[in-house]
């Protein structure tokens, strides 16, 4: 095992949490809509949504930082 594969393990699993959160917002969304919640309801699940996925994308920001960081980041098809 590489060292740089550690901390872009461990981002991975952080990112796992937020997308987790994001998978059961959804279904809440799903839920609250099929009976007929108010608006603040449906409201307040899709800015659970939002929120995740601006975690998220903070964390993938770090991975790909990682990457670049370990030499890593580079696009498997480039040309050399």
């Amino acid at each position: 095992m590489h060292s740089h594969q550690g901390p872009i393990h461990q981002l991975v699993h952080d990112a796992r949490r937020p997308l987790n959160n994001i998978s059961m917002q959804a279904e809440m969304l799903k839920l609250l809509a099929k009976k007929g919640a108010d608006e603040s309801q449906l409201i307040d699940a899709a800015d659970k949504i939002v929120r995740y996925c601006k975690e998220c994308s903070h964390i993938l920001e770090a991975v790909s930082e990682q990457a670049e960081a370990d030499g890593t980041g580079h696009p498997h098809n480039r040309a050399e």
